[in-house]
């Protein structure tokens, strides 16, 4: 059934939706941002990493059938969880030293992760090349 034909949502369109409860409060969700004036090391953020998630690449390797390889994975999980809390979903951008022409795009969902160039960083860019609205250029400036 689509969304916008089930009756909750008729109802929200109807009588405004309640922003002060959302699902983030009902399912104890909450979030952060990370800032950092340095980059991260590349072989200590993929070691770090590799102790509790696997690389997109990686992942599609990995036999679907494999149960020894879904014990490994388990536990890769289970050990993060135990020490980190359970992190759902994570994303943005980052730095990484060494690849100081491109922002990273990160990607986590679960127990996989994917960090690719983005684009250039803007302050690699002369202003002309910017593609982006005039509002976003001055707070970019």
């Amino acid at each position: 059934k689509e969304a916008s034909e089930s009756p909750g949502w008729l109802v929200s369109l109807k009588d405004g939706v309640d922003a002060s409860h959302g699902e983030a409060d009902e399912y104890g969700v909450s979030s952060f941002v990370y800032r950092s004036r340095k980059p991260f090391h590349p072989l200590r953020l993929h070691a770090f990493l590799k102790q509790f998630v696997c690389f997109t690449d990686e992942w599609n390797s990995l036999s679907s059938n494999s149960d020894k390889e879904d014990t490994a994975l388990d536990k890769k999980s289970k050990g993060f969880e135990k020490k980190y809390g359970s992190i759902l979903r994570s994303k943005g951008t980052c730095w990484i030293a060494g690849r100081d022409q491109h922002e990273m795009g990160w990607a986590q969902a679960g127990r996989i992760i994917q960090i690719t160039p983005n684009m250039p960083w803007y302050c690699k860019t002369p202003p002309d090349e910017w593609d982006c609205e005039e509002e976003e250029r001055e707070t970019i400036e």
